[in-house]
């Protein structure tokens, strides 16, 4: 129940337009965090969270708010959608430019 109250608390700021403004930010550092805020969730589901953890920071510009949300989202979707016993592998990487 409450990451379906988070889900629509975040749903509701971003139609307030209340993610916050964009500044540069740390992606890998970010998915860190979201992470080991989650690790509990997935404990109690029998799920492990392993994070591959690049070698160098991403930074982006973006909304820290917005992004926090998304990967908090996707993570938490995996946790949710895996059964007892799965290792969701996590992995930041920047990205080559061609």
């Amino acid at each position: 129940m409450a990451r379906i109250v988070a889900q629509f608390l975040a749903l509701a700021r971003a139609d307030a337009g209340n993610l916050g403004s964009d500044a540069e930010c740390d992606l890998a550092e970010l998915t860190s965090k979201v992470a080991v805020t989650l690790a509990p969730v997935a404990h109690a589901k029998a799920v492990s969270l392993a994070y591959d953890r690049p070698s160098a920071g991403v930074p982006v510009q973006a909304s820290l708010g917005a992004l926090e949300t998304i990967a908090s989202n996707l993570i938490d979707n995996a946790i949710a959608h895996s059964p007892p016993g799965s290792e969701i592998h996590i992995r930041v990487e920047r990205l080559r430019a061609v």
